[in-house]
């Protein structure tokens, strides 16, 4: 998914999948991309963001067809 929005403040980048963080004008609680990002693990994926100032974010998710623990 990507925006055209402002982009999220580079020092806000390496927290913004822990609990509680949110950005200046979020409305929300800050759980949301926490929960994102531990589902996505939790099945073996990553889910992560692109930004820059300016020019909006983009977040990545990628999960695998096969689990690895579970084999073909």
């Amino acid at each position: 998914m990507t925006d055209q929005g402002p982009g999220v403040p580079p020092l806000l980048l390496p927290q913004l999948f822990e609990w509680f963080v949110r950005g200046s004008g979020s409305q929300g609680l800050g759980l949301g991309l926490y929960l994102a990002r531990q589902i996505a693990l939790a099945h073996g994926g990553t889910l992560e963001v692109h930004s820059q100032t300016g020019k909006g974010v983009q977040f990545e998710l990628a999960l695998p067809l096969v689990r690895e623990d579970q084999g073909p």
